[in-house]
């Protein structure tokens, strides 16, 4: 047993160097330096039942990306869901999702929050617009009668 102290040791001082580092790993709730959250909508209008790609961007005090790892939490205020709620920054401070709208037309708003920051963006769930006519067939060519 004695012969195991040192390995028991040294196991124990790695995990916990691990530890230390694994936050960043495995996205642990790091939000303390984010200041400011953006909220973007490949489209602000979307049909009923259909999707559109939802963008964070986290930055700190300074305007600088967020560190990787930093949380962004997500929700849909009304009627239609999101594909993930819970998100973590990488790359620079961005992440995304997919939001999902409900099956029939109305207003829906998501809410975010990063740490201290918080934004919101209103969705619009309504058709389409129809497609624009084709345009008219020109004219005949004049024929001149000889």
């Amino acid at each position: 047993m004695k012969d195991l102290f040192p390995l028991v040791v040294l196991a124990a001082a790695v995990l916990v160097a691990a530890c230390s580092d694994a936050k960043s790993l495995v996205g642990i709730d790091d939000t303390s330096g984010a200041q400011n959250l953006t909220i973007s909508a490949e489209s602000t209008t979307v049909p009923p039942g259909g999707s559109t790609t939802i963008q964070f961007q986290v930055t700190d005090k300074d305007g600088q990306p967020a560190k990787d790892g930093t949380v962004v939490d997500v929700t849909s205020l009304k009627l239609g869901r999101v594909e993930s709620t819970k998100l973590w920054t990488h790359d620079g401070g961005g992440v995304a999702t997919i939001y999902r709208a409900p099956p029939s037309p109305g207003a829906d708003r998501l809410q975010a929050r990063a740490g201290q920051a918080k934004a919101t963006l209103n969705l619009t769930i309504a058709e389409p617009p129809p497609p624009a006519p084709p345009p008219a067939d020109p004219p005949p060519p004049n024929e001149s009668e000889s």
